[in-house]
């Protein structure tokens, strides 16, 4: 059986099941990465309207972005992974893809050949931010666990140690 998860977004209706960590264990900035060979820029959601976007089923990129793709203010390929999406940029399929920074660059490190990833980048500007947490099923065993975990992990953070364990994933 499962008690929790490592990585988890709050929600409503997940605060009613689970306890949350009370710092994040990882925050991630959602950007939209683009080939170099073609200048990108956007100012807010609305800029966007007639560029081919690229996005992965079932992720949900925030409010604004999934209003405007509902209304059909955006037009939106999904598909089913984020690897895909990186594919479907480099071979100009898509103009630009939404990601967290961090995956996006780990997806070309370890996806493609060096002269491919290369050709990629990201735009400056966050389409949004996410706080993940670690949570855990609520009842009174995991109510302690938590609470040890919430010292130690304020700990490890303190120490600059946390940083060092990041430091080879950015």
């Amino acid at each position: 059986s499962v008690d929790g998860c490592v990585a988890a977004v709050h929600t409503p209706e997940r605060k009613q099941l689970f306890l949350f960590s009370s710092r994040p264990v990882m925050v991630t900035d959602r950007v939209f990465f683009h080939l170099k060979s073609d200048p990108f820029d956007w100012q807010d959601i609305d800029s966007l309207n007639g560029t081919r976007i690229g996005a992965t089923l079932v992720y949900y990129y925030g409010d604004a972005f999934e209003d405007a793709e509902k209304k059909g203010m955006i037009t939106v390929a999904r598909s089913s992974s984020d690897t895909l999406n990186m594919r479907m940029l480099v071979k100009g399929r898509i103009r630009i893809f939404p990601v967290s920074k961090d995956v996006g660059y780990h997806i070309l490190r370890s996806e493609f050949p060096p002269e491919i990833s290369r050709l990629v980048t990201h735009h400056p500007r966050k389409l949004s931010s996410s706080s993940f947490h670690l949570v855990l099923l609520k009842n009174r065993e995991n109510e302690r666990l938590m609470q040890s975990f919430d010292r130690g992990f304020e700990r490890l953070q303190q120490s600059g140690e946390y940083d060092t364990i990041l430091a080879p994933i950015k």
